[in-house]
């Protein structure tokens, strides 16, 4: 955190939206944790959570190593931009690798809350709607580094933007539809 809030140029935005998203994934294991701890071992639910924390925990640490890899990638970057074309396109080249990898590991994410929303305890859903907000600004993110960086970035974001609204959408259905079922009669 200190890093980010120094005034050199890395780490910077990708690095930030990386971390924010692990803060992200990680709450998500708080609250499938949680829910595991409250029910019955032999529920069904059991049964979907186990795998769901196994996924977010491995999703924390990988989206911490993007953090520092992105910091890494953008220093290689600018270092290579002094020696020449062929340098600067494979330094971008890999500093575009790591908004794609963050993005992915926030559409896996988004599709963690919305199929554990019907198998957490109701009273945290609000934290799950949290980790869905943070994960979709993250993705945004990715999805605006890819713009900015890639050769024909602004084509392809046009179609990640498509896919993260879809994936968004049926995230809040799913969400939406565990509300209902849990609120008081």
């Amino acid at each position: 955190m200190e890093q980010i809030g120094n005034t050199g140029p890395s780490p910077g935005g990708g690095s930030a939206a990386a971390a924010s998203a692990a803060l992200a994934m990680a709450l998500l294991s708080m609250v499938l944790g949680i829910s595991l701890e409250k029910l019955p071992k032999s529920s069904v639910r059991v049964k979907r959570l186990r795998p769901a924390i196994r996924q977010s925990n491995a999703l924390v640490k990988g989206l911490l190593r993007l953090a520092d890899a992105d910091a890494k990638s953008y220093q290689a970057y600018l270092t290579a931009k002094k020696r020449g074309t062929k340098a600067r396109q494979a330094a971008l080249k890999k500093l575009i690798e790591m908004p794609t990898s963050l993005y992915e590991a926030c559409c896996a994410g988004l599709k963690i809350c919305g199929s554990a929303a019907q198998s957490i305890q109701p009273s945290l859903l609000s934290d799950l709607v949290i980790s869905g907000e943070l994960l979709d600004a993250a993705a945004k993110g990715a999805i605006m580094l890819i713009a900015v960086n890639a050769p024909r970035g602004k084509t392809q974001t046009s179609v990640l933007r498509k896919q993260l609204l879809e994936l968004k959408k049926n995230t809040r259905l799913e969400i939406r539809q565990a509300s209902k079922r849990n609120r008081p009669k």
